[in-house]
């Protein structure tokens, strides 16, 4: 590769092809806006959810005309990459960095434990299933080292 190239934009044009099947969230644009590079995709699958709030360019699938608009006028605006760029990687630094989606899940887990009244008291374990129960082994033992078999 020469030195001084960039990648200016990423497009990813994609279908929602019925029967459920559609992109998901695609990690390619997820790893475009990580490094502020700006986006432009089809308002197809899980695209919209990411691309929502004005952080890349959304057009209809399966119509080029949109999209040549947008790859166009994204290629004449320095300015317009430059926002999008910046907004993208924001998000991406908001909702998916590793240390930003642990600190949601601890915040949840603790809400729900909160809101969860355990009954269990230390040490009673009769509400655990261990790995090797299995209906069958009613009777016969409590799994590993659980007695008779």
């Amino acid at each position: 590769m020469r030195q001084g190239l960039q990648v200016c934009m990423v497009v990813l044009p994609s279908l929602d092809l019925g029967d459920g099947q559609h992109e998901g969230i695609p990690v390619a644009v997820m790893e475009a806006m990580s490094y502020g590079i700006p986006v432009i995709s089809t308002a197809a699958g899980g695209v919209p959810e990411l691309l929502s709030g004005g952080v890349g360019l959304l057009v209809p699938p399966g119509n080029p005309s949109p999209l040549a608009d947008a790859i166009e006028s994204m290629l004449r605006s320095p300015q317009l990459r430059e926002q999008y760029g910046r907004a993208g990687r924001a998000k991406v630094d908001d909702e998916f960095n590793i240390k930003s989606v642990a600190i949601k899940l601890r915040q949840q887990f603790l809400r729900l434990t909160e809101e969860t009244e355990v009954a269990v008291q230390p040490g009673d374990y009769s509400r655990v299933r261990r790995p090797l129960d299995r209906p069958s082994d009613e009777g016969r033992g409590q799994g590993i080292g659980g007695g008779a078999g």
